[in-house]
């Protein structure tokens, strides 16, 4: 939870940087046992700093799953001391530390304004939340206000130092000129690495997912409908608790241009790992991790990495750097390559069934998924043409 972890460096913010009186009391009880179990040295303050981070997820582990009502668990916050101004107080300190192109030294720079959004979000909705609090109508037009102003400085910043990638929120996304020769370089490479990647990367466009979903992909989430394969999700940002139907995203063979072929990619990947095509195992998974139980979509990142460090002349002439990309650039990438790739796209509702986005109460109960919607983002995304007769 992306929530939980900004709730975890606010409380080490606070704990080292004297306003500890936010906390609860038994809060400050706990971080200063935790305190004295180490000592100054850098290594004990980094060992002491990820004690206190594993205390407080702990806790809000726990606490989520109370009731309202029934909360006698550990309160993080001293809500009479809680105020918005901590949080945009918390906000302004809020830097990231990046490396000038031009110079090559490393300077500070504010954060981009989806991030002050996710700050926002997780330290006043999230913990309320939790902790059954409730904010005043004061309190939340200070707040909106605030972060109208963070964002606005960001922005101006931003735009006259020259800085333009920082107005883009998050990580660039992935073109389908940058898509197909990832494929390629991926396909030079030649290893079971590469292969493993490769895989990856294909169903993580294809399927237009995030990577945490492709790795949670399971040998049994594999159906064949006609001329295509399907996967299916159990969980979905637009289906939170499963109670929709499970319905397939589908992707095809791509025989025009098969280096974007996500079947191929699939095929040479169980061909190479044929253990997981052989495991009867229901609840295995398609993806597995690397050494040092390294996630799945870990793993295929640092493949990533390495390939672009090699190719880093060819990705700078497309415009990228290695650092404006992430796993999250090759959703963002797919979903644009789907619905402005071409003239001839999907509809928003088929585009918002296949990215899993909830399109608020009403559309959701009458906007359903359909295969026809679903078979032509497949096709898109599987880099088949749509305007030709021999698609």
């Amino acid at each position: 939870n992306g929530y939980r972890d900004v709730c975890t460096d606010f409380c080490v913010h606070l704990y080292d940087t004297g306003d500890e009186f936010v906390l609860a009391p038994a809060a400050r009880t706990a971080f200063n046992a935790i305190d004295a179990q180490h000592d100054e040295t850098p290594k004990g303050k980094k060992q002491r700093t990820d004690a206190i981070r594993a205390q407080v997820k702990e806790w809000l582990i726990v606490d989520e799953k109370k009731e309202a009502g029934s909360r006698q668990q550990h309160k993080l916050l001293d809500f009479r001391r809680y105020k918005p101004e901590v949080v945009v107080k918390y906000m302004c300190s809020r830097k990231k530390i990046k490396k000038n192109p031009k110079t090559g030294q490393k300077e500070e720079r504010l954060l981009g304004n989806s991030r002050y959004s996710a700050i926002r979000t997780a330290l006043m909705t999230y913990l309320a939340e939790v902790y059954d609090h409730d904010w005043t109508s004061k309190q939340l037009a200070y707040m909106a206000k605030a972060l109208k102003g963070i964002s606005k400085e960001t922005s101006t910043t931003a735009q006259n130092k020259g800085r333009q990638d920082d107005m883009e929120p998050g990580k660039k996304a992935m073109s389908f000129e940058l898509y197909e020769k990832t494929n390629e370089w991926l396909i030079e490479q030649g290893d079971r690495s590469a292969a493993h990647a490769r895989a990856f990367l294909a169903k993580t466009w294809s399927l237009a997912c995030r990577s945490d979903s492709t790795q949670s992909i399971k040998t049994a989430d594999l159906v064949w409908r006609d001329d295509a394969s399907g996967i299916v999700f159990a969980h979905q940002k637009n289906d939170q608790d499963g109670s929709r139907a499970r319905k397939p995203r589908h992707s095809y063979f791509n025989p025009i241009k098969w280096s974007v072929c996500p079947e191929l990619a699939l095929f040479e990947y169980l061909v190479l790992f044929s253990s997981i095509a052989l495991d009867e195992e229901r609840g295995a998974k398609l993806f597995r991790g690397g050494e040092k139980n390294e996630a799945a979509s870990a793993r295929f990142w640092n493949v990533l990495k390495r390939v672009y460090s090699e190719h880093l002349d060819e990705l700078n002439e497309m415009g990228y750097r290695i650092s404006d990309l992430g796993t999250h650039s090759i959703r963002k990438g797919a979903i644009t390559y789907l619905t402005s790739g071409t003239t001839d796209g999907p509809s928003s509702i088929a585009a918002c069934n296949r990215g899993g986005w909830s399109m608020g109460r009403m559309l959701n109960i009458y906007c359903l998924y359909e295969r026809a919607g679903d078979h032509l983002c497949g096709r898109i995304l599987s880099g088949l043409p749509t305007l030709a007769l021999h698609a």
